[in-house]
């Protein structure tokens, strides 16, 4: 498709009416053009300036804020061996088929199976639980999530992806890496807040649903929403190509990046941490070095809550079948084998009903946690904030610089535990607590010399 002069040096909009189809023709002419127009104007600059953080969640940010992943902030649908088992229960019952003849298991092809399941909902014997806690929140820059290969281990499939202006992530004070893959900042202290210009994509499929949630709805109407058919990394990239931003990846069958294009976008990545005091492309796993992994996810590691959580279910269990306490443990719900024997034992249907029943105490529970945290968090001062965001700092380049290497191992281990109250406290008093013994260990001198000309400073 050609464009007259009038539109030829011009960015063209691809979605319509809130609404963008990837499978259309037109929108990929349009979205092959904009590149086009794009790579010339990196060229022409010799940089990339304008940068979007991208984030697909399945958990909606409320009230416009991302926030730590904790017990105190998200609950979700855990699916054990033992969900999957009751559920195979269920559907042999249904159709009155024998999974046993005198004790003997009687095997049952993977095809048949799966067909009996297809209508026995696929929740049911779920299990309430507080999200695995992480101190960061992850982004991507420029790209979508699903072409850099780095899942962490969950699904690129989620129900919301959130384009957002980089701005209020370098400004927080909190943020540790920028990469075009992952980008990431501490939000255990203080939410980050999206921005009024953020867009939200939702895929068609599942765009209905989502709007039989009032609460979601009325949210939702304050940003602005594209609903868009097709794949989801081509959506992100015509979007991105729409505002005017270069997706740092793209695919030969839409543009060729040269290495000429490729070098300027690397290193316009690489001058954005320089430009902002982070660190380039620093991995949140693996080893705890400057060469390794970054720090945060060491502390992370270490916490126990979602352990915690899975064993207050068991109790519940053996409160609940005291008959039966020797079959209720870790194999008896994440182990199929093991997990048939209980069900077999309490039966099916008692033992739905008792998840079912935990699932509402479960809910309970978190919403009282959830309103006392987000009421605690009303304590935290302008003048606290600036304290968190410097200690923030300093912990990060004591790391990074491996500090600790210079310390006796039981005053190491004295300092991590203040450092873990610091980050992983439900409370803006622990972590104050905690804030005030590591100022003492490192000496509030030292501190102030390291931010005598920092970035943050300056803002």
């Amino acid at each position: 498709m050609e464009y007259n002069n009038a539109f030829k040096n011009a960015i063209l909009k691809i979605e319509n009416d809130g609404y963008l189809d990837t499978t259309n023709a037109n929108s990929l002419e349009r979205f092959k053009h904009n590149i086009k127009i794009l790579i010339e104007k990196a060229k022409k600059d010799k940089k990339i300036d304008k940068f979007m953080i991208i984030r697909t969640d399945n958990f909606f940010p409320v009230d416009w804020e991302w926030t730590v992943a904790s017990r105190n902030t998200n609950i979700e649908k855990v699916v054990f061996a033992l969900s999957n088992e009751l559920r195979v229960k269920l559907a042999l019952d249904k159709y009155k088929i024998k999974s046993q003849f005198n004790g003997i298991n009687i095997p049952i092809a993977n095809d048949k199976l799966n067909n009996l399941m297809s209508d026995i909902d696929k929740d049911i014997g779920a299990v309430y639980l507080p999200v695995k806690y992480r101190s960061t929140k992850h982004f991507t820059i420029n790209t979508p999530l699903d072409v850099t290969g780095d899942y962490n281990l969950v699904s690129n499939d989620r129900d919301f992806t959130i384009i957002d202006e980089i701005d209020n992530f370098l400004n927080s004070g909190y943020a540790y890496s920028v990469a075009y893959h992952d980008a990431y900042l501490d939000v255990s202290h203080e939410n980050l807040a999206i921005s009024k210009n953020a867009i939200i994509l939702i895929n068609e499929s599942k765009y209905q649903k989502l709007m039989h949630d009032p609460v979601l709805r009325e949210q939702l109407s304050k940003r602005k929403i594209i609903i868009y058919k097709g794949e989801e990394y081509l959506a992100i990239n015509m979007i991105l190509s729409q505002i005017g931003v270069l997706p740092s990846k793209i695919g030969n069958k839409y543009a060729f990046y040269d290495n000429e294009i490729n070098e300027i976008l690397e290193n316009s990545i690489k001058n954005l941490a320089l430009s902002n005091g982070l660190l380039y492309n620093k991995s949140h796993g693996g080893k705890l070095s400057a060469s390794g992994g970054h720090f945060s996810s060491y502390f992370d590691d270490q916490n126990n809550e979602f352990n915690q959580s899975i064993n207050e279910f068991l109790v519940f269990l053996k409160n609940k079948f005291s008959s039966n306490t020797e079959l209720i443990n870790m194999r008896a719900i994440e182990d199929s084998s093991t997990s048939n024997k209980l069900i077999e034992s309490i039966g099916a249907n008692n033992l739905l009903d008792a998840i079912n029943e935990f699932n509402i105490l479960s809910n309970k529970s978190f919403k009282v946690r959830s309103e006392k945290f987000r009421e605690d968090r009303k304590k935290l001062t302008p003048e606290i904030s600036i304290l968190f965001k410097r200690i923030v700092k300093f912990i990060d380049n004591f790391y990074n610089n491996e500090e600790y290497n210079n310390y006796e191992f039981n005053d190491i281990k004295s300092l991590e535990e203040d450092i873990k109250l610091f980050y992983q406290a439900d409370t803006v008093t622990e972590q104050l607590y905690a804030l005030n013994r590591l100022l003492k260990f490192f000496n509030m001198c030292k501190i102030d010399q390291v931010f005598e000309n920092d970035n943050y400073s300056k803002k």
